[in-house]
């Protein structure tokens, strides 16, 4: 058994392992109608044990209603469920963020042993048309005179780092939600 920690970076909407899935019935009228709310992450929050999850998000995701205000909605209160149970942390990289903004694809880091702990990390990263899973090397040359350069993965999570570090905190971010909450529910019972 693996003690894990996930980081979840990139511009794009919500990461895959945290989307709400939405069915719509047919003999329901309407472009929000008769949705029915399905979160593949309940089995991975079963089985949750030492699992921590922080997810970094731009805060164009939260103001961009991809599937319609309710899925938007949805969204949200999945997002701050999974916070209030401890199981995941989300910060937001607000538009007036002093720091130059990454134009990664969306990646995440998983580390097999101690969180932080590069040495037994993994990434999975999406760059346009395909997607890979990386590690570092571990070791270095025979004859080498330090330690190898920074790979692929450590650059991607001092990055991340760096951009977490200068998002809004997570009381803000919660704040924030509930305010888009709010936003998106008021806007949706305008005729």
């Amino acid at each position: 058994m693996y003690d894990a920690a996930g980081a979840w970076g990139g511009t794009n909407p919500f990461p895959g392992s945290l989307i709400v899935l939405t069915h719509r019935t047919e003999d329901q009228p309407g472009p929000e109608a008769g949705f029915t709310f399905v979160n593949g992450f309940d089995d991975a929050v079963a089985r949750a044990g030492s699992l921590r999850v922080t997810a970094l998000l731009d805060e164009s995701v939260l103001r961009r209603p991809v599937g319609g205000s309710r899925v938007l909605i949805a969204q949200f209160q999945e997002l701050l469920r999974l916070i209030r149970l401890g199981l995941l942390r989300v910060r937001v990289i607000m538009f007036d963020a002093d720091v130059a903004m990454s134009y990664n694809a969306g990646f995440n880091v998983v580390f097999l042993g101690a969180d932080g702990d590069l040495s037994s990390a993994v990434m999975y990263r999406e760059t346009g048309v395909t997607d890979e899973i990386l590690e570092d090397v571990a070791i270095g040359k025979v004859n080498a005179t330090g330690p190898p350069p920074p790979g692929p993965v450590a650059r991607h999570y001092d990055r991340y780092l760096k951009l977490w570090n200068a998002a809004a905190n997570e009381d803000d971010t919660i704040a924030f939600i509930e305010k888009r909450i709010r936003e998106v529910d008021d806007q949706k019972t305008i005729p």
